[in-house]
């Protein structure tokens, strides 16, 4: 069957579902470390009987169904029928799967598949009561499926009712109801339930105007026979009624969220009439538009500002200063409405270290801090694929075995820390564990096997550059290939990922005590600070997020080292690159006695950028290049400057990697070799 994916019930559906399903991946998790959390167990318990409530509502029976069987079996943990233990959970998290699975479906436009038949088995077995601490309660005996007669309400004489809690409907005979409201159970017998009166009634349980309005749902709006009532107490008149509602399954799970919370249902109707819409639900498309209009009168407010320092015009340099302002509120505003908190990519790695701990064999605790920290939601989505990369290598490369652990003198459980924190303009990523860290000197001997480094060039190296070797193409430390790593391609993926993003990687290690990864990331990709400086006659502009410092040297100093040139600063060898090679290979370039070299860095390593000029600092909107300049290496984007013109973008770690090949390393008098490929 076709799904409308634009369907508006739909989408309010796969919205609200959706946070369902996150919050359940974490919870999850947290409820197999604290099985005895009662709060817990319950709110999992409403996620999937509201999940299941708003699918019946359309029809979607293969979530209604694996949605039931998994109620059926926390409904059996709440009881204390049933214990948690790991196949209970393997089991429940593949029914997270394959619901995340359904929902991409539904998005699509298709119908869902059923859940697979091994699951649903599983599901059911679990279902049935087990490692009980109390015995269970006998189960309702099913009859003929044939249409349910009329029920009786009214007691006779000889079963007259004495008004008290304990003549509420049960928990189990309301639930029952929901289920062939559903239609995912056969017809039961029907329950005879006493009338009581609506002021009587328990908060914690549905009241006698509520299973009125069920029952008049379950038959067709028919009237309810009722017969004739000994005069012992005035009974309330009959309720009228209820109309027809349009959602029935999902109102019977606010009201089994209503009946766990102890509020009624006429406190949440004041609570909705008193509350206002405090949200908008806005497509993503139009905010980039916003954000594109902002970015072009970002480049108005920089021609204007430019303007302002040749005009003598007071009045109008006062109207351009406070332009500039108002813009840059705009600018921030914008911004802010397109910030995500990066929970939405934390959230998922409890469910990752658990399952892939329990694969090898280890036994590992996942800390994470400043999952509220905002991001802008195209660095959100980025960052997804690169975190998973590094949260999985430190979890089988960091983190030991607990037999070896213990035998180090270290507690059998190992740590892995992820956490996020904004400095400034960037946003910091710690991925940190405690486990066997990096040894500097089984990285040189692995990358001089591999063929990816000479021997007395590894020598060379220091102990930081030797970390990382690990982002180097085929580069790996295991000696065998598995399911999880091995092939060396995890890492260098990781790099380049982060590098399109404006971003570099640190690596601290020691032997014995762990190892620490720092991401350093922009705020957001829109609006980029950038370097404007001068190369053969045009500006050019280099992320100021890659810019180290800026120096005035003396290049007849510099000396050749490995074909490689180089200037001593502060006691270091700092390479140079002489960005004009790039731009005519081939060209000689002489040495001058004051030139401006702009120290960028790429991870832990710096180089020196020999360039003409330098104009200063500007706020650039990235632009795409065009037809003619897509594809040319070393070039990020453009950009319109503040006069009207235009400067290319350069990417910084492209070309490092470009300028290391043999004929960039120097003045263009000698070659030298891929150096700079580290």
């Amino acid at each position: 069957m076709a799904i409308d994916p634009q369907d508006e019930i739909l989408q309010d559906f796969l919205v609200e579902a959706g946070e369902l399903l996150e919050a359940l991946n974490e919870q999850l998790i947290d409820l197999e470390q604290n099985p005895e959390d009662r709060d817990l167990l319950n709110a999992v318990f409403r996620s999937f009987h509201t999940i299941k409530g708003g699918a019946g509502f359309l029809n979607l029976n293969a979530l209604v169904v694996v949605c039931h069987h998994a109620e059926d079996v926390f409904n059996l943990l709440r009881n204390n029928q049933r214990k948690i233990e790991p196949f209970l959970m393997d089991t429940v998290l593949r029914v997270l799967d394959v619901l995340n699975v359904m929902f991409g479906d539904l998005k699509s436009g298709h119908e869902p598949e059923p859940a697979p038949e091994q699951l649903v088995a599983d599901l059911a077995r679990l279902a049935v009561p087990g490692d009980v601490s109390t015995p269970p309660k006998p189960a309702p005996t099913p009859v003929a499926p044939k249409p349910p007669p009329p029920v009786i309400i009214a007691p006779t004489a000889a079963t007259e009712p004495t008004v008290h809690a304990g003549d509420d409907i049960t928990e189990a005979e309301f639930e029952a109801l929901l289920d062939m409201m559903s239609g995912t159970t056969p017809v039961v017998t029907p329950i005879e339930v006493p009338v009581v009166a609506a002021a009587e009634t328990s908060g914690d349980l549905i009241t006698a105007e509520e299973f009125d309005a069920l029952l008049d749902q379950l038959q067709g709006n028919k009237k309810v026979v009722a017969e004739p009532i000994p005069a012992v107490a005035a009974p309330a008149p009959p309720p009228k009624p209820a109309p027809v509602v349009t959602e029935p399954v999902a109102s019977s799970a606010e009201k089994e969220e209503s009946a766990a919370s102890g509020s009624g249902k006429s406190s949440r109707n004041a609570a909705a009439a008193s509350g206002a819409e405090t949200s908008v639900r806005v497509d993503t498309q139009r905010l980039d538009e916003i954000m594109n209009l902002v970015g072009e009168l970002v480049l108005v407010r920089n021609r204007m500002s430019m303007l302002r320092t040749r005009t003598m015009d007071d009045e109008l340099g006062k109207a351009i200063g406070a332009l500039a302002l108002v813009t840059a509120d705009l600018q921030t505003a914008v911004m802010k409405t397109r910030m995500q908190p990066i929970k939405k990519v934390f959230s998922r790695f409890p469910r990752v270290v658990r399952d892939l701990a329990r694969s090898l064999g280890k036994e590992i605790d996942l800390e994470i801090f400043g999952e509220e920290t905002d991001l802008d939601k195209n660095l959100v989505e980025a960052l997804a694929d690169p975190l998973v990369h590094l949260i999985r290598n430190a979890v089988d490369h960091g983190v030991e075995l607990p037999a070896v652990r213990e035998a180090n003198g270290k507690p059998r459980k190992g740590t892995v820390i992820l956490g996020a924190a904004q400095e400034g303009d960037h946003i910091s990523l710690i991925i940190q564990d405690d486990g066997r860290g990096m040894d500097p000197v089984v990285l040189r001997r692995k990358a001089v096997e591999k063929g990816l480094l000479e021997p007395a060039m590894a020598e060379r190296l220091s102990d930081r550059d030797a970390f990382n070797l690990i982002f180097l193409a085929g580069f790996s430390t295991k000696e065998e290939i598995s399911d999880v790593s091995g092939r060396g391609v995890g890492m260098d993926v990781v790099k380049t990922r982060i590098a399109q993003l404006n971003g570099t990687v640190e690596i601290d290690s020691a032997v014995g005590r762990g190892t620490k990864l720092q991401v350093k990331l922009p705020l957001t990709l829109a609006i980029l600070p950038a370097l404007m400086v001068i190369l053969d006659g045009r500006q050019f502009a280099i992320p100021l997020a890659s810019v180290s410092e800026i120096l005035d040297l003396d290049l007849t100093r510099s000396h050749f080292v490995d074909d490689q040139e180089a200037i001593m600063v502060r006691g270091h060898a700092l390479p140079l690159y002489y960005v004009g090679r790039w731009l005519h290979p081939g060209r000689l370039v002489e040495p001058q006695a004051e030139a401006h070299v702009v120290v960028v860095h790429v991870a832990q390593r710096k180089v020196g950028l020999v360039v003409d000029g330098l104009v200063g600092q500007e706020e650039v909107v990235i632009k795409p290049l065009g037809r003619g300049l897509q594809g040319v290496p070393g070039l990020a984007g453009a950009t319109i400057t503040g006069d009207g013109g235009i400067a290319l973008i350069i990417d910084i770690p492209e070309l490092l990697r470009l300028m290391g090949r043999p004929g960039y390393g120097g003045r263009g008098s000698r070659a030298s070799r891929s150096v700079a490929a580290l």
